[in-house]
């Protein structure tokens, strides 16, 4: 090799630098003795074998150190060959191919590799391939779920404003009963400006009314409760100046009962209508403080609706349950009959729009118009004459079991939207979980644990957003699913309550919930869905429940007729002759008619009981068995029971002895 060819080949400080091992730079020794092609190229052989020693060292994909070795050892061979004689051509073509002599002098090194090291070689060379299969997989999944479109083409709130956008002005109930209730505020007197204020001092004077009304039927049987209102401190010269004050405004709630909706402008945005806010107290505009991607996000979003008016619309029903107890108490049974009516309209417009929240609290007012009617009968039936007797009949037999059913509409509806606002739409129904969607944000777990919501947004959405995505329930299946819950409730709140299977209430996609919430796999697949799904047991219960009071009531309200016609209680339920049509009431626990018996010449239907067995009307101790789990359950009545009904039967021995009352007549 020529000097200039030699200088040339000398290695340069930073390629000695880079090729020196850490030892020798810790002891300060440039050594570059990790450089295989300086190794050659200083041998003094021919160029061409210098190049082949290299070449063949760097195919062998050995270490640093062994590529070292292998191009010393190359060199020693030549060098040999060229000391016997043989030329450099002729040793390139004994040599052979350069690539099968890599290999086997590969082969033949790693031979020489303890267990231990080979060990750890293959287990390098399967991590890197699987990470670099975690990496494709990840970069798969992160095409195929980013920058997905999500469409929000279905405006379900405009959907839910439809009959009242669709219907007259006059045919809306809201706008009265906001007069109305306005106008009963300004009877309390003077009080702090908060309206929430002011509306619990009505709420006050309400409750401190019962005092001069008929007593509640349980008060006859077990006697008043042991824990007295906190509002007997109102006096009842009070009480009556304002319930005479309130005539006209309560008759403008009766006249508003009549109209065919209630007719509260739903709105996404908050509230629109000026009065609406004058009357909520809310007196800015909508608040537009958000980001420009979450107003898009949640535009005319169910997710955002907020039904201020609940509250108003139960106070409503409470006074009109005041004045009907009062108008018993006066003998103004025309008045109870209309206030009775009233009460039951309000209910039938609050149920609508179908959401679950709106029929819970229809049912509640229903209950209550049922309570007053049961505890007017036990206490003053003498106060209401034959044609309201008849009147109250003919109403309540009205209200048929599509009137009184449970609707899920809005619950398909409240999913739906969320559905096209989390979920990419592929165009045929189908579509994935969205990475970092602000409604996911929105949804949140509530037991404050790690949640796909988490693992969605921010930096989870960055990181594991695309395997979260692909985990979830597509979009189609998820609908499927929901709506299957749906029907489920529909079907077993249509069944008579000793019908009623809670086993298919229990289960999403046939996984109990509560296995479902213990399964963090399950958890994340089924987002959102385990968080959002209704307690559908109750609601199916509340609706057999009122139902159920319904006949009660018209089984009370025959059972008045039947004493009125033949001067004596009957001496059973078979005696009531339902003229205008029905059947006594049955018994929630087995389907059987209600239990009926005269204590004391008086009156007293009751039913079984948790325990299923007919204990001749003795009512449930409070203590002993079960007691604790069934507190409250002496005072419940017929809707408090509810937790036992249904096909499954309770744990024998640990459900409470006795029976429950369910209407009574006391004594003197």
């Amino acid at each position: 090799m020529s000097d200039e060819s030699r200088m040339n080949t000398t290695p340069s400080f930073l390629r000695r630098l880079l090729s020196t091992p850490l030892q020798d730079l810790v002891r300060g020794r440039l050594s570059g003795s990790l450089d295989a092609k300086a190794a050659s190229a200083g041998s003094g052989l021919p160029e061409e074998l210098d190049r082949i020693a290299c070449r063949v060292a760097r195919r062998t994909r050995l270490s640093r150190a062994e590529r070292v070795e292998v191009a010393h050892d190359l060199v020693d061979h030549f060098t040999d060959g060229m000391a016997e004689g043989v030329t450099a051509s002729r040793l390139i073509e004994k040599f052979g191919d350069e690539r099968v002599a890599a290999k086997l002098i590969r082969r033949s090194m790693q031979r020489k590799h303890s267990v231990f090291a080979r060990g750890v070689r293959q287990t390098v060379r399967a991590g890197v391939l699987c990470f670099g299969v975690v990496v494709l997989f990840y970069l798969v999944l992160a095409i195929k779920h980013r920058n997905r479109e999500i469409r929000i083409e279905v405006d379900y709130v405009a959907m839910m404003n439809a009959p009242t956008l669709a219907s007259e002005p006059s045919d809306r109930s809201w706008p009265e009963i906001r007069e109305a209730i306005t106008t009963l505020r300004g009877l309390v007197g003077p009080l702090p400006d908060e309206l929430m204020h002011v509306d619990r001092e009505i709420s006050k004077i309400v409750s401190a009314s019962l005092s001069e009304a008929p007593a509640p039927w349980i008060d006859a049987e077990l006697g008043p409760p042991a824990q007295l209102s906190d509002d007997d401190d109102v006096e009842a010269a009070r009480v009556d100046r304002f319930f005479e004050a309130a005539q006209p405004a309560l008759e403008r709630l009766r006249a508003a009962a009549g109209r065919p909706l209630l007719g509260f402008p739903l709105a996404a945005s908050g509230l629109e209508e000026p009065a609406d806010r004058t009357f909520f107290g809310i007196d800015a505009e909508p608040s537009d403080a958000v980001s420009q991607g979450d107003a898009d996000a949640f535009q005319d979003s169910i997710l955002t609706l907020e039904f201020p008016y609940f509250r108003s619309v139960r106070l409503a029903a409470r006074l009109l349950a005041a004045d009907a107890r009062r108008a018993v108490v006066e003998g103004d049974d025309a008045r109870m009959v209309a206030d009775i009516g009233a009460m039951l309209e309000l209910a039938e417009q609050t149920r609508q729009p179908s959401i679950m929240i709106a029929q819970l609290v229809g049912m509640s007012m229903e209950r209550l118009a049922f309570t007053v009617v049961l505890d007017s009968i036990a206490a003053l039936p003498e106060n209401i004459d034959d044609r309201s007797m008849l009147a109250l009949a003919e109403m309540i037999r009205g209200l048929d079991d599509e009137r009184l059913g449970l609707e899920m509409a809005g619950e398909r509806w409240f999913f739906l939207d969320i559905a096209q606002r989390i979920y990419s739409d592929d165009g045929e129904g189908d579509g994935s979980l969205s990475i970092g969607s602000p409604v996911v944000d929105m949804l949140g777990t509530p037991s404050g644990n790690l949640g796909p919501e988490q693992l969605t947004s921010g930096t989870g959405a960055f990181l594991l957003g695309p395997i979260v995505a692909e985990l979830t329930l597509g979009r189609a299946e998820a609908i499927r699913i929901w709506m299957n819950l749906m029907d489920s409730a529909e079907e077993q709140a249509s069944k008579s309550p000793w019908e009623i299977d809670t086993a298919p209430l229990g289960l999403i996609d046939e996984i109990p919930r509560q296995a479902m919430n213990d399964d963090y796999t399950h958890m994340i697949r089924y987002f959102p869905i385990n968080l959002l799904v209704p307690a559908t047991e109750s609601l199916v219960f509340t609706s057999a429940a009122i139902r159920l009071e319904r006949d009660l009531v018209l089984t009370v309200l025959e059972l008045e007729m039947t004493r009125r016609r033949d001067g004596r209680w009957p001496d059973s339920l078979d005696e009531l002759e339902f003229t205008a049509g029905g059947e006594p009431a049955r018994d929630p626990f087995d389907g059987s008619t209600v239990r009926y018996l005269r204590r004391d010449g008086r009156p007293l239907i009751y039913i079984l009981g948790p325990d299923r067995d007919d204990d001749g009307g003795r009512g449930i101790a409070s203590s002993g068995p079960g007691s604790g789990r069934w507190r409250d359950l002496r005072r419940g009545g017929l809707a408090g029971s509810s937790r036992g009904w249904g096909m499954v039967r309770g744990s024998g021995d640990s459900e409470p002895d006795g029976d429950i009352a369910v209407w009574a007549v006391g004594g003197e």
